[in-house]
């Protein structure tokens, strides 16, 4: 995650220097793709707030559950610890870190790919947005 933003502003940089051309002119350099193709491949691997929310939802639970273990290991082991890790066995905080996650990380770097693809991938915008909303409630629901 230490890539993420120099990533995204370095393919922001090129969809503003190249505009229209884009998708055309990002392929001419071999380090224009290397930089479009590790985007599109960081974009894939931060894809499951662009699913449906029931799919989304519980692949973010899955992921907290194994954040938590990962931070008792930690903690047993006497390692430095990862906040972000800690108390994800509580939906109150599950939810939290998610509205953050998708807000900060998640959404910017969609809406990012989207503009790329001259907004052809809309629908996953709408998603991610769904998926905010549905973790405010849950958020909201277990204050």
């Amino acid at each position: 995650m230490k890539e993420h933003f120099p990533l995204v502003k370095a393919i922001q940089e090129k969809r503003a220097l190249y505009k229209e051309e884009f998708l055309k002119k990002i392929g001419e350099s071999e380090n224009d793709l290397l930089t479009y193709t590790g985007f599109l491949t960081h974009c894939a691997d931060l894809s499951g707030q662009i699913k449906p929310y029931d799919i989304s939802s519980e692949w973010s639970k899955r992921v907290s559950k194994e954040f938590s273990a990962q931070y008792e290991e930690e903690k047993k082991l006497g390692l430095p610890l990862s906040p972000f890790m800690a108390g994800l066995d509580s939906i109150h905080n599950i939810a939290k870190q998610e509205i953050g996650f998708i807000r900060g990380i998640i959404k910017p770097m969609w809406v990012e790919c989207n503009e790329c693809m001259n907004g052809e991938i809309k629908h996953l915008i709408e998603n991610i947005e769904r998926n905010s909303e549905e973790w405010a409630k849950v958020l909201a629901n277990h204050q």
